[in-house]
């Protein structure tokens, strides 16, 4: 399954080991399957504030969706919904940093030349 996944990480709570924060996010970005976006603050609102969301295909091309909330999470196979989320994910990318960009910004926060 090709996993699409917009996760949000809180700083104040443990990383598994070989998560982006243990293992650097630039260094983690050199690995074929990653890819790293940053949203930058001056989006102000996006679709990510709303949690967690997968999007899923499997290798027959069916599409799955999984939200989580703090109280909830929602398995989702309405190709309607399915449908919703990929636009939100769409939107998300549109918005976020190039991953060069993002190489670059986060290079530059961590002092590296």
């Amino acid at each position: 399954m090709e996993d699409s996944s917009t996760d949000t990480y809180d700083s104040a709570k443990p990383e598994p080991s070989g998560s982006l924060r243990t293992f650097g996010a630039v260094e983690c970005m050199t690995l074929r399957n990653v890819e790293v976006q940053v949203m930058p603050l001056h989006r102000g609102v996006h679709p990510g504030l709303d949690g967690p969301m997968r999007l899923l295909e499997t290798p027959d091309n069916q599409w799955f969706g999984y939200c989580e909330g703090q109280e909830s999470s929602q398995f989702i196979t309405d190709p309607q919904t399915i449908s919703t989320l990929y636009m939100r994910y769409a939107k998300l990318l549109s918005q976020a940093l190039t991953p060069e960009d993002t190489r670059g910004l986060l290079t530059r926060m961590r002092g590296a030349p």
